[in-house]
């Protein structure tokens, strides 16, 4: 998840925008592989709508306008015919505050856990890019920062979308943002821990906040500097 990355051609996207939405191209790869997406424990195939689409269902969840998945899939393919001019799939991803933030990525996330918690998923992590930003660590790609954005997107989604949801979401979004070895054992811990401090209710997102932080003082989390993994109290 610490890089740009690149859909493997041009023409796999145009493959995608011209065949009835059942495939999307695999990313992070050198092949022009298609795979399809299979939707949770079942066979059926995830359409694949472009960016344009899935930003505006993710407003529109945020603002309960779509409350349930059979309602999601509707509009999914009415926002598909409207949006037709815009459906477009970017041949870039870009990881800094990009969670969710790739026609492939979001395919696989809604096939996994409905478009519902998906498009909840991805408002989870515009809220954490944003919190991150505003937390006063540093180190976005590696680093404190770095820890305390996905320790709190892991607890915002848990909060929303529950613990076992949150963690296929999470799961799906490293499997396709692969970074080192030691940067996913960092980003998995994280991702963990941050589930496990969720406290149950419905605590607000500067609760939350303030039980990442807590961690990030107590040292719960990890971050890399000089090479290694250290617990975030520790300092250079």
């Amino acid at each position: 998840m610490k890089y740009v990355k690149l859909l493997s051609s041009i023409a796999v996207a145009s493959m995608l925008l011209a065949s009835p939405t059942t495939i999307f191209a695999a990313e992070g790869s050198n092949s022009s592989s298609i795979v399809t997406a299979s939707a949770q424990e079942a066979n059926s195939e995830v359409p694949v709508y472009s960016m344009a689409v899935h930003e505006k269902m993710t407003k529109e969840v945020e603002l309960g306008l779509i409350t349930t998945d059979e309602q999601a899939w509707e509009r999914m393919a009415e926002l598909d015919k409207i949006l037709s001019s815009s459906n477009v799939i970017s041949p870039m991803s870009v990881y800094y505050g990009g969670y969710l933030s790739s026609v492939a990525e979001m395919t696989a996330a809604i096939g996994k856990v409905g478009p519902i918690d998906a498009y909840t998923a991805r408002g989870n992590a515009s809220e954490a890019v944003r919190a991150a930003e505003a937390s006063g660590y540093n180190g976005a790609n590696d680093g404190k920062q770095d820890a305390f954005r996905h320790a709190y997107w892991n607890i915002l989604m848990t909060r929303d979308i529950g613990a076992s949801q949150a963690k296929e979401v999470a799961d799906t979004h490293e499997e396709f943002n692969p970074g080192t070895a030691m940067q996913g054992q960092m980003d998995d811990y994280n991702n963990s821990v941050g589930r496990s401090l969720f406290p149950g209710g419905s605590p607000s997102n500067s609760s939350l906040i303030t039980i990442i932080k807590n961690g990030m003082t107590s040292g719960k989390f990890l971050y890399i500097a000089g090479g290694q993994l250290h617990f975030t109290n520790y300092n250079l």
